[in-house]
């Protein structure tokens, strides 16, 4: 049999090369994403036959019991991300940029908190995607006893989804919540949210109603990031909503219903669009988009901060920190 040659190398030894530049390729690649999120493409909401049946990921089986706020716990550190050199009182924070995805600034990105009210972002989402916006929906008894007399709903009308974004969104009313989730089936619709929010990449995400008055609906600043992102670049017309100071419709049933936006961040300069929340344990939240220029260039921002008691507050900071870059 004939040696190899004193060069040659023998198969195994290629091999074994080959393996080390792939991994080192792969935790380069790594490395480099953890700055910024990529967007992944939309995702159609199928139903596969058995996946109610199933309890997978996407189910509130499988929900983290959200964190007290009032344990000593140590919170994780930022090693990979950029922090603001501004104090701020919101437990976890994120500015990033929407059309790149690049993270400008973060705090605790991947600290796990209720998100209260900005679940009905996610709410909107599911509902133009899974019901259509010319659906009727009526609203039942239930729908009006839920917690919270925002949007002004009367058992027994019948609105078009079209309109319910409007107290959904501007008024943040539960009721429509509850009554576009009816619409689908609360458990259903429940489900198409945290199948929604896998689709997109909210890995650490999990909702337990369409309202946000559950402190099981739980999110990071970064997986909110992703929702802003996919809002921004696929379903526009949900931050177009929030915008606005207020917005009258016109209801066959009951005369003309106005309904005003009760986001303080809204007067901000430059606001396009967001949500904002509180509920006792979540505290106040608050999801931003501002389009901010500078040097004659302008660019879509997103400010993300949970666990706040001054949330409107720490959004302005992180505007001016911002425009300061």
């Amino acid at each position: 049999m004939a040696r190899s040659s004193a060069n040659s190398k023998p198969w195994w030894r290629l091999l074994v090369r080959s393996i080390v530049v792939l991994a080192v390729a792969f935790t380069g690649a790594g490395i480099a994403s953890q700055a910024a999120f990529q967007e992944n493409p939309p995702q159609p909401l199928t139903e596969s036959q058995n996946f109610w049946q199933q309890k997978t990921a996407a189910t509130i089986e499988n929900t983290t019991q959200p964190e007290n706020k009032n344990t000593n716990k140590t919170t994780e550190t930022n090693t990979n991300y950029p922090i603001a050199d501004i104090k701020t009182n919101a437990s976890a924070y994120l500015v990033s940029d929407l059309e790149s995805g690049q993270i400008l600034a973060a705090k605790n990105p991947n600290k796990k908190q209720p998100i209260a009210s900005l679940t009905k972002l996610m709410t909107a989402v599911v509902a133009h995607e899974a019901i259509g916006n010319n659906t009727s929906i009526t609203i039942s008894d239930s729908a009006v006893a839920t917690y919270g007399g925002s949007g002004g709903l009367t058992a027994g009308t019948t609105l078009s989804l079209r309109t319910l974004y409007r107290p959904l969104l501007l008024s943040s009313s539960n009721d429509a919540a509850t009554a576009i989730a009816e619409k689908s089936g609360m458990e259903r619709f429940r489900n198409l949210m945290n199948r929604k929010a896998l689709a997109i990449g909210m890995n650490n995400t999990r909702f337990a109603d369409a309202s946000g008055l559950s402190d099981h609906n739980i999110s990071t600043v970064t997986d909110l990031g992703r929702l802003a992102r996919y809002i921004h670049n696929h379903n526009q017309f949900i931050f177009d909503i929030t915008a606005d100071a207020q917005q009258t419709v016109a209801a066959r049933q009951s005369g003309p219903r106005q309904y005003v936006n009760n986001n303080p961040i809204h007067t901000e300069p430059g606001f396009v669009g967001g949500k904002n929340g509180y509920t006792d344990f979540a505290q106040h939240t608050a999801l931003s988009v501002f389009k901010i220029t500078k040097d004659g260039r302008s660019r879509s921002v997103v400010i993300v901060t949970l666990g706040s008691n001054q949330a409107a507050e720490d959004t302005q900071k992180l505007v001016s920190w911002t425009k300061r870059q």
